[in-house]
């Protein structure tokens, strides 16, 4: 998990998981290993909106 914005905290919330990935991206690396940078929590467009596109 790395922070897309690393200049603040990194504003993580565990029942939005799926939300922060989705805001984010992932990049494979040559050593097959994964990285996923995700989104602030408090930066989310909309929560809300944000949950009901999962469904």
């Amino acid at each position: 998990m790395i922070d897309m914005e690393p200049r603040d905290p990194f504003d993580f919330f565990l029942d939005h998981y799926q939300d922060q990935l989705v805001a984010g991206y992932t990049k494979s690396t040559p050593q097959y290993g994964l990285r996923a940078y995700f989104r602030d929590y408090s930066k989310l467009r909309s929560r809300a909106s944000a949950t009901k596109h999962r469904r």
